[in-house]
């Protein structure tokens, strides 16, 4: 007997802040924004509400390096995100890929992740994901490969939390 009023609320057990392990390894084929017919490109990755797309307080963020003068640019950049309290199913990965200038930044495209997709425990997943348009932009092309997973730390203290606070 399912009980169809019931939104969840005591049902799912309530386990502790996750961390997100992403790991930003590489893009291709993207777009040539720069005249030599190249680009520099960097990515964003942002935690954002899955449905207002706005960012999470305190915010998570993070840029990768710029590479310059290529279309298959290879960040291999790791995050590690812990203590993230909201549930998964609410939140989104964004990952923006943009072209580095002197000035500004031309976006290159993005892409967006249901964090209640990532894998749990130690196994992640890697896969190459089709960019969409950023604002602004009328094409888009290329694709970005990101490693996610996530994982609930159990309440035993393993390596104690130190120095988690602070405000």
């Amino acid at each position: 007997f399912v009980d169809a009023t019931a939104d969840g609320g005591g049902s799912a057990k309530k386990r502790g802040p996750a961390t997100l392990h992403i790991s930003v390894i590489e893009a291709k084929d993207l777009i040539a924004a720069d005249s030599g017919g190249t680009s520099d490109p960097f990515a964003t990755i942002e935690l954002v509400d899955s449905k207002s797309g706005k960012s999470l307080k305190p915010k998570k963020s993070k840029k990768t390096k710029k590479i310059k003068k290529t279309l298959t640019p290879e960040w291999n950049e790791s995050i590690k995100w812990e203590g993230i309290k909201p549930d998964p199913a609410t939140l989104n990965l964004s990952i923006k890929v943009a072209d580095a200038d002197m000035l500004s930044s031309e976006p290159l495209g993005e892409i967006s992740l249901p964090v209640s997709k990532f894998p749990e425990g130690e196994d992640a997943m890697d896969a190459w994901y089709t960019l969409k348009p950023s604002n602004g932009m009328s094409e888009v092309k290329g694709s970005i490969r990101v490693q996610t997973r996530m994982e609930f730390p159990s309440e035993e203290g393993e390596g104690g939390s130190e120095g988690a606070g602070g405000g």
